[in-house]
């Protein structure tokens, strides 16, 4: 017991003087560090930038042709004179293709912008989720640390009634379980804790978050009083949504646009030998022979496309009508909790284990009771930081429902 309680309190002495010398965790930020570092913005970000370059070469023209041919003709028993002709030709696509192609890039582009600024709101959602994981996680290590200290004064208490012949012999015995269950306590906490900032780092691409001193308190919250039937239509997945339809909209006008015929035309010299050269013209049409059976199945395909569009954003408006119910849900009864715990159930567990402390050292009652009262106590404070962390997330998660997905870089370069 001695040895357990000094190395406590050199534990103590240690982490103390470490605290003093880390940095401070700023949530502001470790967001900014995310969207900065993250590899999965930057992966976001390499295929926005992509998609871009390939917008640049949307609708333009093939290159044209240039042609050189030489010819001597022969005739019969003489040498007829050389005649050589250069000609250049452009392919011209049929009408509309042009436009339809750079319609589609610009819908491309559009989408995956979005995606990218969806995929930032997403990975702040997680860096708040996580936020307050290691806040519950941090409120939970403070809390096992003092009950542990308590827990240690209610076992030398037990102990002593003991060999005053005022406890049983099972009070010490179960005094000494007591402690072993919440020594394994602290040890699972510390592991969730490690887990926790593991996840976090990961998701600052940073290897590890060791030299930060953890959450003193959550930012003050205060949940949207929205209604999710009219917010639904504008959540940000369902802007996501709509853009992949805009972009089969356009695929399927490029499709249709793929049935008219192209051009080429052309001009050039043609100069016999020993004669003045002469200007020639070309103008030539496409065949369409075939084009149908090439083109009708496109047409088929992106009309099959849009229709599947339009069903995925009447999923998400569905899926982010219900999410928005559940998380306000949640983030009111999370508020109330931390009401009711935060004034009531705390204050009022501190107060009856105080009362049956008392009562274990007068002689008057068992240490079970004790026992008792020192879980609900210790619990109480576990449950009121899971509901601030909970309610933390809700709104986090709220948040990124509602935000519009715009980029925080939509040049794509690190904010």
């Amino acid at each position: 017991m001695i040895r357990t309680l000094v190395s406590l309190a050199v534990l103590a002495a240690i982490l103390a003087r470490a605290a003093a010398a880390l940095e401070p965790a700023s949530l502001e930020a470790f967001e900014r560090r995310a969207l900065a570092d993250s590899p999965e913005l930057a992966a976001a970000r390499a295929r926005l930038e992509a998609v871009r370059a390939l917008a640049g070469a949307a609708g333009v023209f093939d290159d044209p042709e240039l042609m050189v041919e030489a010819r001597r003709i022969v005739p019969a028993g003489d040498r007829g004179p050389l005649e050589a002709m250069l000609v250049l030709e452009q392919p011209l696509p049929g009408r509309g293709q042009r436009a339809a192609a750079r319609a589609v890039a610009a819908a491309e582009v559009a989408l995956a912008e979005v995606e990218l600024g969806r995929a930032e709101q997403r990975l702040l959602a997680g860096v708040r989720g996580d936020w307050a994981e290691l806040y519950a996680l941090d409120r939970e290590l403070k809390a096992l640390g003092e009950a542990h200290e308590l827990l240690d004064l209610l076992v030398t208490s037990v102990s002593t009634l003991y060999g005053s012949g005022e406890q049983p012999l099972a009070a010490p015995l179960q005094a000494q379980l007591e402690l072993s269950f919440h020594e394994l306590e602290m040890e699972a906490a510390e592991a969730r804790l490690i887990a926790a900032s593991t996840r976090l780092a990961a998701r600052l691409g940073a290897e590890s978050l060791l030299g930060y001193q953890w959450i003193e308190a959550l930012p003050f919250v205060s949940l949207q009083k929205i209604d999710p039937e009219t917010a639904a239509p504008s959540a940000a997945d369902v802007v996501v949504a709509e853009r992949r339809v805009a972009l089969a909209e356009t695929r399927l006008e490029a499709a249709r646009a793929a049935r008219a015929v192209g051009w080429r035309v052309g001009g050039g010299l043609i100069a016999e030998e020993g004669m003045d050269p002469n200007l020639i013209a070309r103008v030539g049409v496409e065949l369409p022979i075939f084009r149908a059976r090439r083109v009708e199945p496109a047409i088929a395909a992106a009309e099959s496309e849009l229709v599947a569009a339009r069903e995925e954003r009447r999923r998400a408006e569905v899926e982010a009508r219900a999410e928005l119910a559940r998380w306000l849900a949640e983030g009111r009864r999370q508020e109330v909790a931390v009401r009711r715990y935060g004034e009531g159930v705390v204050p009022q567990a501190s107060a009856a284990l105080e009362a049956a402390r008392i009562e274990l050292v007068a002689g008057r009652a068992p240490f079970a009771d004790a026992v008792t009262r020192f879980k609900e106590w210790f619990h109480a404070r576990l449950d009121l930081a899971r509901a601030e962390a909970d309610r933390y997330v809700a709104w986090a998660e709220i948040e990124a429902l509602l935000a519009s997905p715009v980029p925080a870089s939509p040049s794509g370069g690190n904010p």
